[in-house]
């Protein structure tokens, strides 16, 4: 475990995290780790030396503990993402309170978060009640949200900086107005783009950082308004942000771009206030902080997610695909089984199902090899799916089976497609031999009570069909 130094202390402290009311783009952040690594638990700790405090917290109720028992105390040590796999097993936990008692931690990966002086302020952690491991993809996301929370934790302490010294700025205006030496003084060596303008606009001051990072001398843009100086569909922006300063008669803030001197874009935050000279003439003041990095992060983030989010669809895609007919495999089709047949008792209709059985498949694959054998299962594939209707679902049910699941059908709609498909399949030209398949036909009438039971009775009439010579479709009749 980390022992504490008193630097490392000073310097999570004059951040002013600790104990401070929940903020969305932290609460976002677990939200997101949670879902990504798929664990019930997520957190943003600081660790203070002798307590974890959680800045954002989903899974847990408490917010803190003693910081003896953290994990995290080990994570901060870390310049890496920091693994548990199994608590239970690894003797510097397996005694822990919060592996033996709630919230019974097995699982747990966390990341250190910096200060902007390197020092370890806490962590970005998720945390599951069983033993598990993280895929490549979920650990490098952890990675990137990590960083996107020491972003946000950066520019979170940027806004407080700016925030004291706009304070100051609105306590003073006054006299740094009437004191030209002192305002020029405070305005050329504050981190911040600031200007003045008059009502029609006119800019009558503006600082070095402001000449500077537009590459203009001290005189160049004075006297001239926004459209004079910027493309048009800049310059209105500012100006009705101007305006409805001046209207307002109050400290506003926005979020502006402008163009830089190679072409590029500079990202903005604004904060412009009216200021009263003497003889009650209107003036307007601002002052601007550069924002572009943190908004290129988000922007890198934004398409994190996304890459992320169809990752996921594809995987989910794949999970349900059987990789040789193309059509929905086993887990597949039970989740469409259960879907239809809910829908078929909630809403009183009908809902049939085929359970379809290649003849003799067995003998054919012995005789002609595999690969001949997956051909034949990928053409009757083909012509179930031509058989089958748009609403039809067709899945790959295990081996040499297949399954249609046929909404709104009652059985003899489905023994209609049944013997279609039969004739399809037999009448299909082969390489080797004609194939044919045996059909198992089952629909929910007599108060079926789950979708089980609907597969058993179709499974039932399979045997039937093969029973009667196979080469046929045969439904499920009651047993009296």
């Amino acid at each position: 475990m980390i022992v504490d130094s008193e630097a490392r202390i000073a310097s999570v402290m004059a951040l002013d995290l600790l104990d401070t009311d929940p903020e969305v783009a932290f609460e976002d952040a677990v939200q997101l780790a949670a879902t990504i690594c798929n664990t019930p638990i997520s957190l943003i700790t600081v660790l203070d030396g002798k307590r974890q405090w959680f800045k954002s917290r989903i899974g847990v109720s408490v917010t803190e503990t003693p910081q003896e028992h953290a994990f995290c105390a080990h994570t901060i040590g870390q310049s890496e993402l920091f693994v548990v796999e199994d608590a239970r097993l690894d003797q510097r936990f397996e005694e822990n309170p919060l592996v033996t008692g709630d919230p019974n931690i097995r699982f747990y990966a966390g990341m250190p978060l910096k200060t902007e002086d390197g020092f370890s302020l806490g962590t970005l952690c998720v945390v599951d009640t069983k033993p598990r491991q993280l895929t490549v993809e979920q650990t490098a996301a952890l990675k990137l949200l990590s960083r996107q929370v020491e972003t946000q934790i950066r520019m979170r302490t940027k806004v407080q900086r700016l925030s004291a010294a706009l304070s100051a700025t609105t306590r003073f205006h006054e006299q740094i107005v009437d004191s030209n030496a002192i305002f020029e003084a405070f305005m050329d060596n504050s981190p911040l783009v600031g200007y003045m303008k008059d009502a029609q606009g006119r800019l009558l001051y503006y600082n070095r950082p402001f000449a500077e990072r537009f590459a203009i001398s001290r005189e160049q843009w004075i006297g001239k308004d926004d459209f004079a100086i910027w493309p048009a569909t800049f310059a209105k922006s500012f100006r009705d942000a101007d305006l409805s300063v001046l209207e307002e008669q109050s400290l506003q803030t926005t979020e502006d771009t402008s163009p830089a001197p190679d072409g590029a874009t500079i990202y903005w935050r604004s904060y412009k206030f009216p200021v009263q000279g003497a003889g009650g003439t209107q003036f307007l003041a601002g002052v601007s902080l550069d924002i572009s990095v943190e908004k290129q992060a988000e922007i890198e983030l934004k398409k994190s997610h996304e890459k992320l989010r169809k990752a996921n669809e594809k995987l989910r895609e794949l999970s349900v695909t059987d990789a040789l007919t193309g059509l929905c495999n086993r887990r597949g089709f039970d989740d469409k089984l259960q879907y239809e047949f809910k829908k078929a008792v909630r809403y009183s209709s009908d809902f049939a199902m085929l359970i379809i059985d290649v003849d003799n498949f067995k003998n054919y694959n012995d005789m002609y090899g595999h690969s001949e054998g997956d051909a034949v299962l990928k053409q009757v594939a083909t012509l179930l799916l031509q058989g089958a209707r748009a609403t039809d679902v067709v899945c790959r049910h295990g081996g040499e089976e297949f399954a249609i699941l046929l909404p709104n059908t009652e059985l003899s709609g489905a023994m209609l497609v049944a013997e279609r498909i039969c004739r399809s399949v037999e009448s299909a030209p082969l390489n080797r031999r004609r194939i044919t398949v045996s059909i198992g036909v089952s629909a929910n009438k007599d108060g079926l009570p789950n979708a089980a039971a609907l597969v058993r009775r179709a499974d039932l009439a399979l045997y039937e069909a093969k029973a009667a010579g196979k080469n046929c479709a045969l439904p499920y009749t009651l047993r009296v």
